[in-house]
């Protein structure tokens, strides 16, 4: 799913990098978007597994 979003990307990068941004800064940035990605939709996935645990009790 990374891969793919990435791809989908390729052009932002470009324009990031033809206006000096480093490859770090890129990187740090890639790394804090996947994160919080993750992050919420893990959040989400627990809330919605305690409510249909709820449910089901």
């Amino acid at each position: 799913m990374t891969q793919s979003r990435l791809r989908g990307r390729v052009a932002e990068i470009g324009v990031k990098r033809a206006f000096g941004c480093t490859r770090s800064r890129l990187l740090w940035q890639l790394l804090m978007e996947n994160l919080a990605v993750t992050l919420l939709a893990g959040g989400l996935g627990l809330l919605l597994s305690v409510g249909v645990a709820y449910a089901c009790c």
